[in-house]
């Protein structure tokens, strides 16, 4: 449908839904392209927000960083004032360009001023819910958050949950998540 239209008549909006579906099927280049276009005249969080997602999925983490950046400039409470973490993530993502090893020094968490461990848990899980379905079975940035999720939750249940789940993204901590499924 939105293909055979022209992109003019179509509202801003439109745009930027037709943009944010196309960032699900993996068409990073129009997604961009569109969000581009309908950014200066919704200048909106979610656009920025969607802007930074796109990026990081084509892989241009600098701009990335600028628009998430940008996002939380005009909204802290966007996606349920979880973007904070969605910034560790790409500062991260850096990190591990120029130290491949940094994730088996350090957690995402080291890269950001992270607030107690209820928010942490709560931002995990609601940044983990979108980004599982841009990620494949191994990520050691999903295996670490789940891993820090884990440490971070009173329930036996759920940690234990968490902490399977960090081995089937990536087995960093596969040593301290034994200790922990024993414990």
């Amino acid at each position: 449908m939105f293909k055979s239209e022209a992109s003019s008549q179509r509202t801003p909006e439109e745009r930027a839904d037709y943009a944010m579906a196309q960032i699900y099927l993996g068409d990073y280049r129009i997604a961009i392209k569109e969000l581009k276009s309908v950014e200066p005249i919704l200048k909106d969080y979610v656009v920025a927000s969607a802007l930074g997602t796109a990026y990081e999925l084509a892989g241009d983490l600098k701009q990335a960083r600028k628009w998430i950046v940008e996002g939380l400039k005009r909204s802290l409470d966007g996606h349920d004032g979880t973007e904070w973490l969605h910034l560790a993530i790409i500062d991260t993502k850096l990190a591990l360009r120029r130290s491949p090893d940094f994730l088996q020094k350090k957690s995402v968490l080291d890269t950001t001023k992270a607030p107690n461990d209820d928010e942490i848990v709560k931002a995990i899980e609601y940044q983990l819910n979108e980004r599982l379905s841009f990620v494949g079975e191994r990520d050691p940035i999903v295996a670490d958050l789940l891993y820090q999720a884990a440490v971070r939750t009173p329930s036996n249940i759920k940690r234990m949950i968490y902490l399977r789940e960090s081995l089937r993204y990536g087995d960093e901590r596969k040593s301290a998540i034994e200790k922990l499924q024993r414990s």
